[in-house]
């Protein structure tokens, strides 16, 4: 038996307009007041001694209740670190569950994502949220080049990947800790510049990932040619969108990540009619303004990494062997028919 009520709230998205009931990787609608939950198991036999867990309780009945605190989404505001002409030169923003990190508990982790083409760091605000809500993490969203709407140079990201690291509390202040664990990763030209600069490719990067979030990352058709050396979770389509073919962006980043943890979400967007067609920039808010504009069909997308990002950074962080279930349990039902996972050594299809 079991009751509940709220959630961690819900998120609708369309194109005139955007909610929060809460942040939202709970259920998709909710006051956004917090979730209780209760369970009951059996009466047991009533010869049985006292419950030894609880010992107001006999005949082994077990209760339990649990308590999760409404996420409540900090974001910074876009800041920027040097000027034109300055290495680095950088701008970032950072959200941050503030029911999960503050000064007081202190965050153990940090994703360091960087734009894709053309993007700004105010553009991700709704994975940034997705990917915080109810975790020990600072998400930082950064625009490794802003003078240009290039974002392939890998030199640039490490140097601000690295300045972040090496300045932790003057960067995000003093909500986390000195030696946190560190994700890398980003979108389109940002993801591969992010992978780029990683140790088996360009090794650029004063430190050594935990992992990487790679959400369709691009690279000038240069990943298939690149490795990941770290865990990885990467995000895909079946076709290409916005010029930029699966082959080569997040079938090509599961593919060269040589250790076993491994996972790719899969969204199998030939599937859906195309004018509803999920694309290259669904994990912006509003589209790339390019060649991807925003498309209510894909709104669903970043909530969807936000849960796969949770899981995969849990296992990381506390130790803990993920299996591909727990990926596969964790998407919704109303779009398993349309994301696939693949785990370790499972090979992909394309289409």
């Amino acid at each position: 038996m079991s009751y509940g009520y709220g959630g961690k709230g819900g998120k609708s998205k369309s194109s005139s307009n955007k909610s929060n009931g809460g942040g939202g990787k709970g259920g998709k609608s909710g006051s956004g007041a917090g979730s209780y939950s209760m369970s009951y198991v059996g009466k047991g036999d009533k010869k049985s001694k006292a419950n030894k867990a609880n010992p107001y309780l006999s005949y082994g009945n077990s209760y339990s209740m649990s308590y999760e605190p409404t996420p409540r989404i900090v974001n910074s505001g876009t800041k920027s670190i040097g000027t034109r002409g300055d290495a680095p030169y950088y701008k970032y923003e950072f959200t941050y569950d503030s029911s999960v990190v503050s000064e007081k508990r202190k965050a153990t982790a940090i994703t360091l994502y960087v734009v894709g083409t053309n993007m700004n760091v105010y553009d991700y605000s709704d994975i940034a949220s997705d990917c915080a809500t109810g975790q020990s993490m600072v998400f930082v969203v950064v625009n490794n080049n802003p003078t240009t709407g290039v974002k392939l140079n890998a030199q640039k990201t490490a140097n601000a990947f690295n300045d972040i690291v090496a300045n932790l509390t003057a960067r995000l202040g003093d909500i986390i800790t000195s030696d946190p664990s560190i994700f890398v990763g980003g979108h389109s030209a940002g993801g591969g510049s992010a992978i780029a600069a990683m140790k088996e490719n360009e090794d650029l990067l004063d430190f050594k990932p935990a992992g990487c979030l790679n959400t369709d990352p691009w690279n000038q058709n240069n990943i298939p040619n690149m490795k990941i050396d770290v865990p990885s979770l990467s995000v895909g389509f079946t076709i290409e969108t916005c010029s930029v073919p699966p082959t080569v962006a997040g079938l090509a980043a599961y593919a060269i990540t040589t250790v076993s943890n491994r996972v790719m979400m899969q969204v199998v967007n030939n599937k859906i009619d195309s004018g509803k067609r999920i694309n290259h920039c669904a994990f912006t808010d509003d589209g790339c303004g390019l060649a991807c504009p925003f498309n209510p069909a894909g709104y669903w997308v970043s909530q969807e990494v936000g849960r796969f990002f949770e899981i995969f950074v849990t296992g990381i962080v506390e130790g803990d062997k993920t299996r591909k279930r727990d990926y596969e349990r964790a998407v919704e039902d109303e779009y398993r028919s349309v994301v696939n996972v693949f785990f370790g050594d499972d090979e992909i299809a394309t289409v």
